[in-house]
């Protein structure tokens, strides 16, 4: 019985860790008006049967935010999106989030803003 059970961990522990791989977002924020806002994380609606899904928030500091957490799927679309309470004014950034470190600098935005660091996630937006 004691084998038994042995072999069923041994088979079930790989399965349970298939496929979670960790995210990190960081990046730099347009000025210090968004800090103390949270800034959502969202899992894109388009390809997915208009169902939105809020991921995360994390709270804007210095002008800085980062994201870490564990993705269970493919790579898919998602968004940032936060609004500064002090002006009025909405950022929304779109990407594909997969696994590995995501780099943004939203410093213009919406003029210019840069996202890299994983294989799909190298752009320049202009």
């Amino acid at each position: 019985m004691r084998n038994i059970s042995l072999h069923l961990v041994l088979f079930c522990l790989p399965h349970i860790f298939y496929g979670q791989e960790k995210y990190t977002l960081k990046g730099q924020l347009p000025d210090h008006t968004f800090d103390g806002e949270y800034i959502k994380l969202y899992r894109d609606a388009i390809y997915y049967e208009n169902y939105e899904k809020l991921i995360d928030s994390v709270l804007v500091k210095n002008g800085t935010i980062v994201y870490q957490g564990v993705i269970t799927e493919s790579p898919f679309y998602a968004y940032l999106q936060g609004k500064s309470r002090e002006t009025g004014r909405w950022i929304t950034v779109h990407f594909i989030l997969e696994p590995g470190k995501i780099e943004f600098n939203l410093t213009d935005y919406p003029d210019f803003y840069t996202l890299c660091g994983t294989p799909i996630m190298t752009i320049t937006i202009s």
